[in-house]
């Protein structure tokens, strides 16, 4: 076992890259930041997304693309790759929350996906594929 520095890794490739978040200040306020840690070393803060927002990383695949969301209420997902962020777009345009949990090898994503715009609280899986997200509303009902 080796310590990555203080936070949670929350996802691992078959290479061994570690993401989750890093804690970074407790005092005022609890601070958290999306970090990955490659072959062991420390946890490193994802670079290229709003250092103002807490954030967290949730999934990796074997490319090192890494899914997560930023702030407090689950609201900004994004891909990470290479020091590159590509933000997710809401379900229906109203601003709901986004929340990526996994990516494939072929970069598509998957988590839950809030609709009918920001605290209406109406979650349902999403899969973002192709620059769209698609959500199901149940037993194989779906919209995009």
């Amino acid at each position: 076992m080796k310590d990555l520095g203080w936070g949670t890794g929350l996802s691992i490739n078959n290479s061994g890259v570690v993401v989750g978040y890093s804690i970074t200040s407790v005092s005022p306020t609890f601070q958290y930041h999306a970090a990955i840690s490659y072959h062991g070393g420390p946890l490193q803060a994802l670079t290229n997304y709003d250092p103002d927002q807490n954030s967290v990383a949730t999934g990796i695949n074997e490319s090192n693309q890494v899914v997560g969301y930023q702030g407090s209420y689950p609201h900004g997902g994004f891909v990470w790759h290479n020091g590159k962020i590509l933000y997710l777009p809401s379900v229906d345009g109203l601003g709901g929350g986004v929340a990526p949990e996994a990516i494939n090898k072929l970069g598509h994503v998957t988590g839950e996906a809030e609709s009918g715009g920001y605290g209406a609280n109406h979650w349902h899986t999403f899969l973002y594929r192709n620059g769209k997200i698609i959500i199901f509303l149940g037993k194989g009902v779906y919209r995009k």
